[in-house]
């Protein structure tokens, strides 16, 4: 299939050894870089795909949410998200028209996340095509929120000084007002605390603190109450997953096991030291120190999915911060020999086709890759 053939030509293409060379493109006289144009290529793709498919997973859903947001129903959905709706209404698109101009922003965003702390975006966005690019497009709203986080996230990964945590907050209320989830993402400013703490270390406190809310679980509504809508809290809080979900359960934290793995076992090939520094040498080392911690606590929404599937989403966001850290480690790393890159590299490959095999099943996925036409944009 066409749209399979070149999504998958997009995947592969960052890594041809052909095209290190950063310059590939001349426009005139200007010559333009790879990695500040290959965003658009991704995004083109992914909005290619969407509005030349008539029908697949959730488009029906979003297309209603944006019907009835326009329609007058309110309290329907996050203010953020309704707004966004009832703007592209009022230019004249309905929802299919939307789509293409969510998803190249949240595209930018991601590319300008990663050109904040100098790693090759090109190659970040790339693997993201592989997990979780399909899943992008179906639930193109945590999409959005997702790339507002992994944005406010580089406050984070660099020492900005206080205004970082503002910073950040600011973007997580932003991302919250477009995806309620995207609260649970204020967790990640204990990064700050663990930064003196070497990998080894914040292992073992995750899962600690893993067993510890495992334990107090039955408090969680009572604590989603104080922060979230009551219809929110009813969705998301008072359900309970069914027994034949808890394989399901178990093969999502392997992923997010995985992940962490493949993060650990970079950063010890690599050479880069972040052992309990009481000032960091380099922006790198904080940086490696800070996303290594947020990947971990990602694991801290694995007991949230005894309410709901839905909070497996997070590990969406570990995958792309594992991402960022394991091309950090390729650029600036002192890896001993080819073997053991090689060795990280393919246990990379497992860790994202172990995700898409949960995350992404066959009959979701394959009918986006069929032809049905471009489908028409405006109202």
């Amino acid at each position: 299939m066409l749209k399979l053939s070149i999504y998958i030509f997009i995947i592969i293409f960052p890594f041809f050894s052909l095209l290190k060379k950063q310059v590939v493109y001349t426009i005139g006289r200007k010559k333009i870089k790879r990695r500040k144009v290959y965003w658009v290529f991704v995004a083109a793709i992914l909005s290619l795909i969407s509005i030349s498919t008539k029908t697949y997973t959730d488009i029906d859903i979003y297309t209603n949410i944006f019907d009835w947001t326009n329609a007058g129903t309110t309290n329907f959905d996050n203010i953020g998200w309704a707004l966004l709706c009832r703007i592209f209404y009022y230019l004249g698109f309905n929802y299919r028209g939307m789509i293409p101009f969510v998803i190249s922003f949240s595209v930018w965003l991601i590319s300008r996340a990663c050109k904040r702390i100098d790693i090759q975006e090109e190659k970040i966005l790339s693997l993201m095509l592989l997990f979780p690019g399909m899943m992008n497009i179906i639930q193109l709203k945590y999409f959005l929120a997702m790339s507002i986080i992994i944005y406010s996230i580089t406050y984070l990964q660099k020492p900005d000084g206080r205004s970082y945590v503002f910073k950040y907050v600011l973007g997580i209320v932003v991302a919250t007002l477009i995806h309620s989830a995207s609260i649970f993402c204020i967790i990640f400013l204990l990064a700050i605390a663990f930064e003196k703490i070497n990998t080894s270390k914040t292992i073992y406190y995750m899962l600690a603190s893993l067993i510890v809310i495992i334990v107090s679980l039955k408090f969680i509504p009572i604590i989603a109450s104080k922060f979230l809508r009551a219809e929110v809290v009813s969705r998301y809080f008072t359900g309970a997953v069914e027994i034949s979900s808890l394989n399901w359960i178990v093969e999502i934290s392997i992923s997010w096991g995985l992940m962490i793995l493949v993060a650990w076992l970079n950063i010890k090939a690599s050479g880069i030291a972040i052992k309990n520094p009481i000032k960091f040498k380099s922006e790198g080392q904080l940086f490696v120190s800070r996303s290594f911690t947020i990947i971990c606590l990602v694991g801290v929404a694995l007991p949230l999915l005894l309410y709901d599937q839905n909070f497996h989403r997070f590990v969406e966001i570990e995958y792309l911060i594992g991402y960022m850290i394991v091309m950090y480690c390729e650029d600036n790393g002192n890896f001993g020999n080819r073997i053991s890159k090689s060795i990280l590299a393919v246990l990379l490959f497992v860790s994202i086709a172990y995700s898409m095999r949960y995350f992404v099943t066959l009959d979701r996925i394959f009918p986006l890759f069929s032809w049905d036409g471009i489908v028409s944009l405006r109202r």
